[in-house]
């Protein structure tokens, strides 16, 4: 791997990462509610599930988003299996950086300054992670272990909780979309998850609404 004139090129890929306008943010500019029912834009909830749903990616992302989900149930946080079925998640799925990877910085993004216990992270630790996932991989992992995140990601973490309207947070996920096959779409899930808590996302019990 190699990076010139912020340039990013992996070895063994054709792919290319382009950092030039790239900026990191620490995750102490956001504040983050604690469960969907404390966050006022419920309907930009919707709005945006609706938009990812679109995405050619989302049915090979959506089972990834469940297996967080699960992972984050009460029975497995008591008996403490989250963390084994969290470092499942490293290095599943399509992409550059996989989209279970993407997931995992999504929902730490989400919750690094929630009200509620996240869960422990042990599976953080650089012997597992150079294991399962690819080394840029590892390190967005290990800056957003840090509380560092990209700062499309923080815009769009506070745009939930800011009361912006809801196109100007439907505009910021456009951005995070943009972002390769299946990064963008599997970074808004975990962010979607984070927010919720423990709760599992059910794309088809949101609110009914009559326009848009």
């Amino acid at each position: 791997m190699g990076c010139r004139s912020r340039i990013l090129r992996i070895q063994g890929h054709t792919d290319s990462i382009d950092l030039r306008n790239a900026e990191w943010v620490h995750g102490d500019y956001f504040r983050i509610g604690k469960r969907r029912s404390n966050i006022p834009n419920t309907y930009a909830y919707e709005r945006v599930w609706r938009m990812i749903k679109q995405s050619s990616c989302f049915e090979e992302t959506i089972t990834l988003h469940h297996h967080l989900s699960d992972a984050l149930s009460p029975e497995h946080l008591k008996t403490g299996n989250a963390q084994d079925i969290l470092s499942d998640l490293l290095g599943r799925g399509p992409g550059l950086t996989p989209a279970g990877d993407d997931i995992i910085v999504g929902y730490l993004a989400a919750s690094n300054q929630g009200n509620f216990a996240i869960v422990p992270m042990p599976f953080l630790s650089q012997e597992i992670l150079a294991a399962r996932t690819s080394d840029i991989s590892r390190h967005f992992i290990n800056q957003a272990g840090a509380g560092w995140f990209a700062r499309p990601i923080v815009e769009l973490v506070a745009s939930f909780t800011d009361f912006v309207q809801t196109e100007e947070l439907i505009q910021k996920c456009r951005v995070l979309l943009d972002q390769g096959h299946t990064s963008g779409i599997a970074t808004i899930m975990g962010i979607l998850l984070g927010l919720t808590g423990d709760q599992r996302i059910q794309v088809n019990q949101w609110p009914k609404h009559t326009s848009e």
